[in-house]
Formats: C-alpha cells, sequence, structure tokens
C-alpha cells in the first residue's frame, strides 16, 4: 500500500510539474519584425522617452540586455554584430555573413525563405550598408558595395527599402557601377516593382505587390531633405505587403542614423532620428495589436558615443547630456520584446543568442 501511495504521488509531482512547465513555455510567432536602432544604447533611449519622443519604447512588455562583442574583441561594429544578429555566430570587425574563417553563413533571411515566409529589408542608411547587407549577403569587407549590392539583388528578399541607389546602377546612369549592370532593371525583369521616392510607396497597389526594392536615395536616406522619407511609412509598406504570406514572414528594420549622430556627438539630431525610429516601432506595434502571432523585438548592434545623462544647469534643461567618444563603446544595449515569444528574451544575452533564439523560433513554427 506505501508503495502504492509513493508511485501516485510521485504520478501527481511529475503531472504538476509536466502542467507548470507546459504553462510556461512560450508561444511561438508566425511572423518577426527585427527592429535595429543601430549604435542606440539605454542612454539613447532614455533621453528619447524623456524628451517626449520616445513613447512607443514603454509599450513593451519584456526586457533584457544584450553584449554586443564581436568574435576577437570586446568591441564591435554593426557588420560583426548584424551578422551574430542574423546569423546566430559571432565573427571578426566589418564581416558581412561570414564566420572567423571567412566561410558564409547561413542567415535568418535565408531560414525563412526556405520555410516558405516573406522577406523584408528596410534601412534610412544605403541598403548594402553593414546592417542590412548582414541578413542577405556574404563577403569579407563591408566596404565591398558593389558584390553586396549585387548579392542583394539576386537574394529573393522579397521587399527591399532604403537607400543607396547608385550601387545599383552603371555609371553611365549616374551610379557607381563599374560592369555597366543595371540591377534595378534585372530585378525588374524578375518582377520586382521599382521605386525612387516616396510618391511610388503611395502609390502602389499592394494587393498585386509581391516583390519591391525601393531606393530613395542616391545615398543614404536624408530626411532632412525629404522629410516625407519617413521610417514609419516605409515600415508600414513592408509589412503590407510582407502579411499577406500566409506562411509568415521575417522583416529587419534598421534605425541608420541613430549611431551617425552619437558619432557626431550631436545630442539634438541624435534625438531626431530616435523619433524617427520610435515611429517605426508604434507601427509594429499597432500590427502586433490586431496580429497577436508576431514578434517584435528591439535592440541595437551596439552603443555609440558613450553617452550619459547628467542634471540640466537651469530649471529649463532636463538633460546636461554628455558624451564619453565618439566612436563605439563596449556598453551592454538593451533587448525589448513583446508579442508571441517575447519571454525568451529577458536578462543577459549574448548578441549572437539572439540570432539563435530567432533562428530556432522560425523552426517551431
Amino acid at each position: 500500500m506505501k508503495k502504492i501511495v509513493t508511485i501516485f504521488m510521485f504520478t501527481v509531482i511529475l503531472l504538476l510539474n509536466w502542467t507548470q512547465v507546459k504553462s510556461q513555455t512560450p508561444s511561438q510567432p508566425k511572423s518577426i519584425i527585427l527592429f535595429i536602432g543601430d549604435g542606440m544604447g539605454v542612454s539613447q533611449i532614455t533621453a528619447a522617452v524623456m524628451m517626449g519622443v520616445g513613447d512607443n519604447f514603454l509599450r513593451f512588455t519584456n526586457g533584457g540586455l544584450s553584449v554586443t562583442r564581436s568574435s576577437r574583441s570586446w568591441l564591435t561594429d554593426s557588420a560583426a554584430s548584424a551578422t551574430a544578429l542574423a546569423s546566430g555566430k559571432r565573427t571578426y570587425i566589418k564581416a558581412i555573413g561570414v564566420d572567423d574563417d571567412r566561410v558564409p553563413l547561413k542567415n535568418i533571411v535565408e531560414i525563412a525563405r526556405g520555410y516558405g515566409m516573406s522577406t523584408g529589408l528596410v534601412a534610412t542608411s544605403s541598403i548594402t550598408h553593414a546592417t542590412p547587407a548582414s541578413f542577405a549577403a556574404h563577403v569579407e569587407w563591408r566596404g565591398d558595395e558593389m558584390e553586396i549590392a549585387r548579392q542583394l539583388s539576386e537574394s529573393n528578399v522579397n521587399v527591399i527599402i532604403g537607400g543607396g541607389r547608385k550601387y545599383f546602377l552603371p555609371k553611365k546612369e549616374n551610379g557607381a557601377r563599374k560592369d555597366n549592370r543595371n540591377l534595378l532593371n534585372e530585378m525588374a525583369g524578375r518582377g520586382f516593382k521599382v521605386a525612387y521616392n516616396m510618391d511610388d510607396l503611395f502609390n502602389l497597389n499592394f494587393e498585386k505587390v509581391e516583390n519591391l526594392i525601393a531606393l530613395l536615395d542616391h545615398n543614404a536616406i536624408n530626411k532632412k531633405e525629404h522629410p516625407e522619407q519617413n521610417l514609419s511609412d516605409m515600415t508600414d509598406v513592408a509589412i503590407k505587403i510582407l502579411s499577406k504570406n500566409k506562411n509568415g514572414f521575417f522583416l529587419m528594420v534598421e534605425g541608420s542614423q541613430i549611431d551617425w549622430e552619437s558619432h557626431d556627438n550631436e545630442y539634438e539630431k541624435m534625438l531626431f532620428q530616435m523619433k524617427d525610429f520610435n515611429d517605426a516601432l508604434g507601427i509594429g506595434l499597432d500590427y502586433l495589436d490586431s496580429n497577436n502571432d508576431i514578434l517584435i523585438l528591439v535592440t541595437a548592434d551596439h552603443e555609440t558615443g558613450g553617452l550619459s545623462l547628467h542634471q540640466g544647469t537651469d530649471k529649463t534643461s532636463n538633460f546636461n547630456p554628455k558624451w564619453a567618444s565618439r566612436g563605439h563603446t563596449g556598453e551592454f544595449v538593451p533587448i525589448l520584446s513583446a508579442g508571441a515569444g517575447s519571454e525568451l528574451f529577458g536578462g543577459i544575452l549574448n548578441i549572437a543568442e539572439i540570432g539563435e533564439i530567432l533562428i530556432e523560433l522560425l523552426a517551431h513554427r
């Protein structure tokens, strides 16, 4: 009798433990939007929130920190960090989609395509810049933007929105390519809709567009000359096209120029870029409100500038911002998440672990 009671109690304990584990199992997202604030540390987010241009950061339900180091140094750059996020593997500074031995790494965009998902890349830099490039190309040096453009044009990424038109056009057409190829014409021949400005995007028939490349500037996006070039609108267009796929989608959106203004220690200009990024977050979070099978993840590739926020010098000043550097720092950067699977991104993770978890989530959809 004693043995029977013991077995019964053991069985109950097992069932209780199984129920507890089951209840704690994170939900699986059908789709993922990864937002990357290039150079965005905790202080950049704090400043944006306190100055009234970061309200959407407060809508996230889970948080953590990322250790951004590259494979060979505590410091990193956008190429090594984005490669880690895209592949789940750390690599050397300036590497795009290759490991320490310069062997190509399979990235999350390629993996998502293998599952029949749609994919997209949106950035306010040239689309050939380090972060977006790491999600679709494989080169040993981030400066090889002509080759990155070629690989992007042949990558089958469904939606590409950003700057950098010159890398896709031959010199005779006011581009920078020496091989005389017009990659935009080649993509149009394969069924891509080609857009050159925001009006082109707003006039799209989203129901009929499956593949889009929108290169809105010759170089990087210049929001001061073209205030209509909002990252939020670019994100909205990408979601409208990609979300039609019943198999789900993966979208990477980068606020590229937070980093550039932090390099220059330009506090007000940095806030201008943070507002643009914050508004794009709002588009993703609004989509989540009506689609609970999506994961929204926000992080940075590294912190830039060593920004710290001190007491203001007078009653009208909220902060006295101080910069410690014009380069990248080794500071941990924030991870914010909401939606399906967001429970997995708490605590302190190394940046490659974020990529590993994202890829694992795709495998268990």
